[in-house]
């Protein structure tokens, strides 16, 4: 068991955000932070001083994330009048998802940082 007021870290296959998973681990298990580390970026949410909020509010945000992320990437793929490649579409997505996730995280009151993990 991971005591309360632990550090979690683990890796992430790709450069993304914490999941909605992440989260949802970080505030059942009361740890003060939690991390994820990708090939070249990190990301890292401290507990807030008010706690970490409801499973609902997280899966909530993570929602609203999915669902701008998603309308942002179809608006912009119409809006190049052209088809995309797949890695654009993919660099497109993963800005837009990390975007979306730090200012929803936000109105939560969690911050998500990021770090550079090859920085020395």
């Amino acid at each position: 068991m991971i005591p309360a007021g632990s550090t979690i870290t683990h890796s992430h296959p790709e450069d993304y955000p914490l999941s909605l998973s992440d989260l949802l681990t970080a505030s059942a298990l009361q740890v003060a932070e939690i991390r994820a580390v990708g090939p070249n970026r990190g990301f890292l949410a401290k507990v807030p001083k008010s706690g970490w909020p409801s499973d609902m509010n997280i899966r909530f945000s993570y929602s609203r994330a999915m669902k701008k992320t998603d309308s942002e990437v179809v608006r912009s793929a119409r809006a190049s009048k052209r088809k995309l490649a797949e890695s654009e579409r993919d660099k497109l997505w993963e800005a837009a998802y990390t975007r979306n996730v730090r200012s929803e995280l936000a109105l939560i009151g969690v911050k998500l940082e990021e770090f550079d993990v090859n920085a020395q």
